[in-house]
């Protein structure tokens, strides 16, 4: 009875037209597997191509992946936990070294317009102080469209 079912499978037509009638007692065994009970209505050759799709998955696996355990997999939590931790130092670090770099420009740039000023250069005090000005409101124009995305 399979040579019947073979011959009248490899039709392109005969996919979906197909009922496939086990009276071999397959039914029995397939009953209790539940992904066989959903494929009983399936076309003979759809079963046979998931049976062996089964098959192949089942039997290629990888070794790493038996040998994991619950150790492994809180050292993996741990490594990761540290690494966050060295993460956000090193951002905190960061933060506070670009802090110090705008303190320090700041006071050299205000040192720069109290030097003019005190030297009677209050026209080229004030121009330097456009400039910074106009270069400020750009940066932080930037900034600020930057962040929004």
């Amino acid at each position: 009875m399979p040579e019947d079912d073979e011959s009248q499978t490899n039709a392109p037509w005969a996919d979906d037209a197909v009922v496939h009638a086990d009276s071999d007692g397959e039914g029995a065994e397939n009953a209790s597997d539940p992904i066989a009970g959903m494929l009983k209505d399936a076309p003979p050759r759809m079963q046979r191509e998931f049976s062996q799709f089964m098959a192949i998955s089942g039997q290629v696996g990888n070794p790493v992946l038996a040998k994991v355990n619950a150790e492994h997999i809180h050292k993996v939590l741990d490594y990761r936990e540290a690494g966050n931790q060295r993460n956000h130092q090193q951002a905190n670090s960061t933060h506070k070294f670009a802090f110090a770099y705008f303190f320090v420009a700041l006071v050299a740039v205000v040192g720069v317009l109290l030097f003019l000023t005190s030297q009677g250069e209050s026209e080229l005090a004030l121009r330097v102080f456009g400039w910074i000005a106009v270069f400020g409101g750009g940066f932080g124009g930037g900034y600020g469209l930057g962040r929004r995305r």
